[in-house]
């Protein structure tokens, strides 16, 4: 067998045998698959085991086909090599089956790789083919040895050997049988197990074909329950289609892949979808832990950063607002700017030790590297407390105008209304002693206006 080196190949090919007497192997393409795995690879490079595991955690989260079929051709090689080295351990004690039987068995486990990676966990380090290795070997093993049973038995001691329930699921998956003819041939094996009686009393594995007699019987009782009449060639070929089913079911050599799957729209692949996720997650732990980060700070310095960050008041009025509240407290524009710059570097040593998980020096060069996205990070975060305290505002309005009965907004009233809300709020959060601040009062009616433009309320 030769090894697929490019990503695209492990995502879209599947081993066939060439030889059923061999272990001569070739790579088949699917296409449809390909042509997603292309689409994937376009707009993000990734390696084989970074795209294994994104499919995995599809699979489990949202049951996505193609991610299952992209994850059992990745699974191909693996499959084979472990089911070679499984045979050559057990084979000997397994006489009757192959290794296409071994081989086989492992196909129709990667071929639901959500069960066979159920109990998979990636935290714990080990690579997916690694972890296949494993648990396949076993798998494997006790699939061959239960399997020995049916393997050795005549046609017609399997079809004896068969419960109702596993004809009829035979039937349906390896044949694809359904309604009125699902019916009928399960009415042919049920006349073989009412009229067939081997004439001596041996084992499943030995018994022989029915007589010409029990033939016709068979073929007699299918006439009395069925409106269609049949003769015994027709009845003999049914019940070797039913074999053929049996034996197919019992006996794995391949898996059928559905061929009239849908791939999600190029716009919306599961895998960047999945990445879209995985970075909104990223993003929201970020800004948990600099809620921890900003928290370590005192009242005056939290303050300093919402009216920096949030309402955007120059540092100079912020000196005038914090200078009158909070005794002790500079109102020198310079030594404000050296407070916000004492403030950043605290935040920057919480977050680097609490999320990089070390305790390396905060340099100068490492400050410049994280200074933009972490000045983008903290804009974001005082934004958002503001956005999520109007959002809820304007609801509480809307509750007002309800019980008013009123069926229009008025533009004035709902501005008014935030407004005062909003500096309400901060009056008693800051515990401010006066608000008389013409800057702060510009600055709310400023954001507000913005707010309701950009989020277009006024039209809802």
């Amino acid at each position: 067998m030769e090894s697929r080196k490019k990503t695209l190949d492990k995502f879209s090919t599947f081993l066939v045998l060439i030889n059923s007497e061999s272990y001569t192997t070739r790579w088949q393409t699917d296409l449809k698959l390909k042509k997603n795995m292309e689409r994937i690879l376009l707009q993000h490079e990734m390696e084989a085991e970074f795209l294994a595991r994104r499919f995995l955690s599809l699979i489990k989260r949202e049951k996505e086909l193609v991610c299952s079929l992209h994850l059992t051709a990745y699974l191909q090689e693996i499959s084979y090599k472990t089911s070679l080295q499984v045979f050559n351990k057990f084979g000997g004690l397994t006489k009757g089956l192959t290794w296409q039987d071994y081989f086989g068995f492992a196909t129709e486990r990667i071929a639901q790789p959500e069960l066979l990676l159920c109990n998979y966990d990636e935290n714990k380090g080990a690579q997916i083919i690694t972890y296949v290795r494993a648990i396949l070997q076993g798998k494997i093993a006790n699939d061959a040895y239960a399997n020995l049973g049916w393997k050795l038995c005549s046609d017609w001691g399997l079809l004896r050997k068969m419960t109702k329930k596993t004809r009829k699921k035979a039937l349906q998956k390896i044949s694809g049988l359904a309604n009125n003819q699902l019916e009928q041939y399960l009415i042919v094996w049920q006349c073989f197990e009412l009229i067939y009686t081997p004439i001596e009393r041996k084992k499943s594995r030995e018994l022989p074909a029915p007589t010409p007699e029990q033939f016709q019987k068979m073929t007699e009782q299918y006439n009395l329950m069925m409106a269609t009449k049949i003769n015994t060639e027709t009845f003999r070929e049914m019940l070797e289609f039913c074999i053929e089913a049996a034996r197919k079911y019992q006996n794995p050599q391949t898996v059928a892949y559905p061929e009239n799957f849908d791939f999600i729209d190029e716009n919306q692949n599961p895998i960047i979808n999945l990445e879209k996720e995985e970075k909104q997650e990223k993003l929201t732990k970020i800004q948990a832990l600099l809620a921890e980060a900003i928290n370590t700070l005192n009242k005056e310095e939290q303050i300093m950063l919402a009216m920096w960050k949030g309402l955007k008041i120059t540092q100079k009025d912020i000196a005038t607002l914090l200078t009158e509240n909070y005794a002790g407290f500079t109102e020198q524009q310079y030594e404000i700017s050296r407070q916000i710059e004492r403030c950043r570097k605290r935040i920057l040593k919480y977050l680097l030790k609490n999320n990089l998980n070390n305790n390396s020096k905060l340099t100068q060069t490492k400050l410049q590297e994280l200074k933009a996205p972490f000045e983008e990070s903290l804009t974001n975060y005082f934004q958002n407390l503001v956005n999520n305290f109007l959002e809820q505002s304007y609801h509480d309005f809307y509750k007002l105008q309800a019980v008013k009965k009123l069926e229009t907004v008025n533009t004035q009233n709902l501005n008014s209304y935030l407004i005062s809300k909003f500096k309400s709020f901060l009056m008693t959060k800051w515990n401010l002693k006066s608000d008389n601040y013409h800057f702060l009062d510009f600055a709310i009616t400023n954001l507000i206006e913005t707010w309701i433009e950009d989020n277009n309320y006024l039209n809802k």
